[in-house]
């Protein structure tokens, strides 16, 4: 305030307020563009507001019976089911503080502070007035699209490099200390290590964005009911009978399975996995529930033999996992993930070159060429 007692403009800290997203200064006229709450819901608004005491709290306990350990939650989600075993820390005991403080990319910024958009505010006409100066297809813009990262990492990526030691996630090389070693062995960057995904809530979050955005990208519907666990790397090597022995390396490994049994189709996904990882691993896994839906599996042995059965279904599902990484941007992700495939010897890497041989990727943020999705029972 000036020394009249009158409110000085507030034009010096407006720069400043983008990166205060929360910020609303006091001067501002809220109640022309909203009705002004009442004291009470004022009170409580404020409450909420303020921030919070971090909190610690233990995972629960699981007995090793394969069950659900007990008080995890069970979430429906539009028809699926999603069960979880949250991750244990490597520090036995020790869980990260939960902040009850929105993500940044559940927040927007040009609220202000406030539930709605200002009337004021024109954000297409200030797109359409920077494209109009040549700020389309500037360096940044071409960095957000990935154009150099792709050759970088071509370049440089080598995950055969003897005495090269690589983040068990998301292949990214560690260097130093800046890595942690889980419970069961595996090493996570400290990138991973921030996007863990550790809530069954929020895998339920994620599982329902993936499954929405691959009806939406390949114009495809899961026409069943899926029900998703979340669980440890053990317990998930057991069930697809495959022994994890953890290395300096980066271990490939399965860390999702889609199963089809009498009781109908289920997903089981490794806690812990990062955020980016989690949407690679489930669009991978709900591309074999697609499979088993439209896929007559008598005609995939007799047409392409019991010997390359196993590429047909795991290569387009590497396929998917890499081309759904472009498709949400994840453009470093889907290189290091493309070569890795490509070095593999085995059915997802045998499989893998198939499809990428007969469908090329789209690059971008939409399918602009054919996919194995088109095709029914004859992908290749």
């Amino acid at each position: 305030t000036e020394d009249d007692g009158t409110v000085a403009p507030l034009f010096s800290i407006r720069p400043l307020m983008r990166y205060f997203p929360d910020f609303v200064p006091v001067s501002e006229e809220i109640s022309k563009t909203e009705e002004s709450p009442e004291p009470e819901a004022k009170k409580e608004r404020e409450t909420a507001d303020a921030p919070q005491p971090e909190t610690e709290s233990l995972p629960p306990e699981n007995d090793g019976s394969g069950e659900p350990p007990a008080g995890s939650e069970e979430l429906p989600v539009d028809g699926d089911t999603i069960t979880g075993e949250e991750e244990v820390a490597h520090k036995p005991g020790i869980a990260p503080p939960v902040f009850s403080r929105a993500l940044y990319h559940e927040r927007y910024y040009l609220l202000y502070g406030v539930k709605k958009e200002r009337s004021a505010f024109r954000p297409s006409k200030a797109k359409e007035y920077l494209m109009g100066l040549g700020f389309g297809d500037n360096s940044l813009k071409q960095a957000r699209e990935g154009r150099d990262i792709v050759s970088l990492i071509e370049k440089t990526f080598d995950p055969l490099r003897p005495g090269a030691h690589f983040c068990d996630f998301c292949a990214v090389e560690l260097v130093g200390t800046e890595y942690e070693i889980l419970a069961d062995g595996r090493e996570r960057c400290m990138q991973c290590g921030r996007t863990a995904v550790k809530t069954t809530e929020e895998f339920a979050k994620i599982f329902k964005e993936v499954k929405r955005n691959m009806e939406s990208f390949f114009d495809i519907k899961f026409n069943a009911s899926v029900r998703v666990e979340m669980v440890n790397t053990k317990k998930l090597a057991k069930i697809i009978g495959d022994k994890f022995e953890p290395t300096n390396g980066f271990d490939a490994r399965a860390i999702g399975v889609a199963i089809h049994d009498q009781s109908g189709y289920k997903l089981l996904i490794e806690n812990g996995t990062p955020r980016v990882a989690a949407m690679l691993t489930i669009a991978h896994e709900l591309t074999h529930i697609w499979q088993y839906l439209n896929w007559d599996d008598s005609q995939i042995r007799q047409q392409y033999g019991e010997d390359v059965r196993l590429e047909v279904y795991e290569g387009m599902a590497k396929w998917v996992e890499v081309q759904y990484a472009i498709l949400i941007n994840e453009i470093a992700m889907a290189t290091r993930e493309k070569i890795l495939t490509l070095h593999r010897n085995d059915e997802y890497g045998r499989g893998f070159v198939r499809y990428l041989t007969r469908y090329p990727l789209s690059m971008g943020r939409y399918i602009t060429k054919e996919t194995p999705f088109m095709n029914g029972n004859t992908p290749l």
